[in-house]
């Protein structure tokens, strides 16, 4: 254990000095192509917040933020240093974009409280294509990593869950998830970490080297993405962890995984995030920690409305009869597979699906505890919901393959 705890905080101090080395060589590259491609896309074209199918908040695009990403990409303070920049990240706001381009709005905003390191990935990836190159690309490398991922789900006898899988895809729209940078961050992570699971796995269960997948995932959650549904990255690989697991380890040892393998995600997730607050307090001279503690108190607070209230908006994106329908159609078909299952269910019997159940609640966790963030922004956070739908869908799947198949083949 004090081998994996030192590797551990060697790996964190690798990744963190990775991450701030990447931010400053991303501000090393021309700003100008990024600048004249952004110019000819008409980026707020549908306005700020459009909707692919209007009326469904499911649907609808954050330009805002990504008007302000790609300000962020495209500009470049010369009056401050190559520090000073790769640590401040300055852009415009979203609604000042189009003047921005212009060159009508040079009034600009720091971000010091976050890492924003999607502008490593971004800035040299806009110094060769456009925005909506960008999206083709992005749907494209969705389309091409859920196949991976089903290819490997079947060679890995998980054919059963891909109904579970991709019925959970479907519901959060990653078609929207693929318009958007501010979007498909998270998504991006979640889908190769979970290919890497899948196609990695014997090399990943060996020793303590699960410990180092989840650091890692939390630490690049915390430093890529904008705080839009990052427990996703956590909880989708968890479940296929269950997933691998649920005929060889006992409810014991599923239990302890979730709790150590969660904790060893925040610790990414949180220590990656405050370590740019202290990077950036000491290369700027600033007291970014306090500036940044304000900012987590906000998003954490519950601002004239019930924490419970942020739980009751994220589920109202589903409000829809369309959905109605869909879930309908759902619980008609388990329940059919119920109904024909032989032997009587035991409900004390099912002890293995609490792991599974742990899992779902985490969206509902977050809510309560982000609430301020998942109330305001509701139409992107309720993408934290896919962790429930695919959770509880694999313990129905779970429960049906108990009671369909031999004895040796059971997941208790």
């Amino acid at each position: 254990m004090i081998k994996t705890i030192r590797n551990l905080v060697l790996i964190f101090v690798i990744l963190v000095m990775l991450g701030f080395s990447l931010m400053v060589l991303s501000c090393t590259i021309p700003t100008d192509n990024a600048y004249a491609s952004f110019s000819q896309d008409d980026v707020l074209s549908d306005g700020l917040y459009p909707m692919l199918i209007p009326g469904y908040q499911s649907t609808e695009l954050d330009m805002y933020t990504d008007s302000k990403i790609l300000s962020e990409v495209s500009y470049y303070n010369r009056s401050q240093s190559l520090i000073s920049n790769s640590m401040r990240n300055y852009g415009t706001k979203g609604k000042n974009f189009d003047k921005f381009i212009k060159g009508e709005e040079n009034v600009f905003q720091d971000h010091p409280h976050y890492w924003c390191g999607n502008l490593a990935v971004l800035r040299p990836l806009f110094y060769f294509i456009d925005y909506n190159s960008f999206r083709v690309l992005e749907l494209f490398f969705e389309l091409i990593m859920v196949l991976a991922i089903l290819r490997q789900m079947i060679e890995r006898n998980l054919k059963k869950f891909i109904v579970p899988f991709l019925l959970a895809l479907f519901l959060i729209h990653p078609e929207t998830i693929g318009m958007t940078i501010q979007y498909s961050v998270v998504f991006n992570i979640m889908v190769i970490s979970v290919y890497a699971l899948l196609r990695f796995k014997d090399a990943l269960f060996e020793g303590n080297r699960l410990f180092y997948y989840f650091l890692t995932i939390g630490m690049a959650t915390s430093f890529l993405d904008l705080l839009t549904y990052p427990l996703v990255s956590f909880a989708v690989p968890m479940t296929f962890y269950l997933l691998l697991e649920r005929n060889r380890s006992n409810l014991k040892d599923n239990v302890m995984k979730f709790i150590l393998f969660g904790l060893t995600w925040s610790i990414g997730y949180v220590g990656m995030w405050a370590s740019k607050w202290v990077i950036s307090s000491i290369l700027l001279n600033e007291n970014i920690v306090a500036y940044s503690l304000n900012k987590l108190l906000f998003r954490t607070s519950n601002v004239e409305f019930a924490r419970m209230d942020a739980i009751l908006m994220n589920l109202s994106v589903y409000r829809h009869k369309s959905y109605l329908i869909i879930f309908a159609l759902i619980a008609i078909y388990y329940a059919k597979r119920f109904i024909d299952l032989k032997e009587r269910i035991s409900l004390g019997n099912l002890k293995g699906a609490l792991p599974f159940l742990l899992v779902a609640m985490l969206p509902f966790v977050w809510y309560l505890f982000a609430s301020n963030h998942s109330y305001i922004h509701f139409w992107f956070t309720y993408r934290e919901l896919v962790i429930f739908f695919f959770a509880i869908l694999c313990t129905l799947e779970l429960v049906i393959e108990k009671y369909d198949v031999s004895d040796d083949d059971k997941f208790l």
